[in-house]
């Protein structure tokens, strides 16, 4: 017999905001593995649940899924919780769940809260598909790579943000991808909770050195078409455009010319737009 491996999702803020499963299986498993045991500890008392606590961060974890491994095949059932959230999603957890899957133990998932998609909900954009890019590269240059790299999809991308990095993370957005539509999420769930909605610039000229303090998720619209400046412009170019009888393809390289930071993918289906209506 071996036991069960959970992953638990839990509050990113609220700690209401944790499901009845999860506080049950808390208070029936043998031990549980915390990114920081002291943050953890704040809410299993607050829940008196009382049971061993083990860490388990990015920095030993590969080294407690080895010990962790002869815990579970001894018929010991585990937990699994991050500081915030889901395990996983910007957090440790893969090297335990691939040592369990080693040993054909299947992980169970107590799912609850993710930032990044509480975030993406209460956007204001659509949300139907998105790119979830976790935390960026914390050179300036990689960071932007890595953004290129799915700008052009006209999908909304998603990042966490340190609190050292919020003006920085949005100056560097503005100055190579354009003054995109965005809403920054601050402290999701807790007392401070905010949202600045707008372009980058307008969120730029919201914050100040008390407001940029907490937690951030970020959400980007790299789709410039957003911009009603921009928007109209394009409007009246493609309506020029197709009175000229130009194809769609001559056009949308025309508008690439004229807006370089555009999203590629949306400014074609735009023109296609004109010719239905």
């Amino acid at each position: 017999m071996t036991g069960n491996l959970y992953i638990v999702s839990t509050p990113i803020g609220n700690m209401a905001d944790i499901s009845y499963r999860a506080v049950t299986v808390l208070n029936e498993v043998d031990l549980i593995l915390a990114e920081d045991t002291r943050v953890s500890l704040k809410l299993l008392n607050h829940y008196k649940i009382s049971k061993p606590l083990v860490s388990c961060h990015k920095f030993n974890e590969k080294a407690r899924s080895i010990i962790l491994s002869k815990i579970l095949t001894h018929n010991h059932n585990l937990a699994l919780i991050s500081d915030a959230g889901t395990p996983l999603i910007s957090d440790p957890g893969y090297e335990i769940i691939k040592a369990a899957l080693n040993l054909n133990i299947n992980p169970i998932i107590i799912p609850g809260p993710v930032a990044l998609i509480a975030a993406i909900s209460i956007s204001g954009f659509r949300a139907e598909k998105f790119v979830f890019l976790g935390f960026l590269p914390k050179k300036n240059s990689q960071a932007l790579s890595l953004l290129s790299k799915f700008t052009d999809t006209g999908l909304p991308i998603i990042i966490y943000i340190p609190t050292n990095k919020v003006i920085d993370t949005l100056e560097m957005i503005k100055a190579h991808l354009g003054n995109v539509m965005a809403c920054l999420a601050k402290e999701i769930t807790k007392i401070h909770e905010t949202y600045f909605r707008g372009s980058i610039n307008d969120i730029l000229l919201s914050l100040n050195e008390e407001n940029v303090r907490g937690e951030f998720v970020l959400v980007i619209q790299p789709d410039t078409l957003n911009n009603n400046d921009n928007s109209q412009n394009i409007d009246q170019f493609i309506n020029m455009a197709r009175n000229e009888n130009l194809s769609p393809k001559t056009i949308l390289n025309m508008l690439m010319a004229l807006f370089p930071q555009a999203c590629k993918n949306g400014l074609y289906q735009k023109i296609l737009d004109f010719d239905i209506d």
